[in-house]
């Protein structure tokens, strides 16, 4: 996951010399769900609190 990429918007023709350009993390944009609005550790932590090991074995 260390050599996940980074991206820039609407980059595709360029830019003017000196304007900013912000990257974006793809690895955290990709482990967040966008309904949910939740990491995907956050939405397990809540699974785990909803269903117990016994319910589900």
């Amino acid at each position: 996951m260390s050599q996940a990429p980074f991206a820039v918007r609407k980059m595709r023709f360029g830019s003017m010399l000196g304007m900013k350009c912000e990257f974006e993390d793809t690895l955290w944009e990709s482990l967040t769900d966008p309904y949910a609005k939740l990491a995907m550790g956050q939405t397990a932590e809540k699974l785990r609190a909803q269903y117990k090991r016994s319910d589900i074995d």
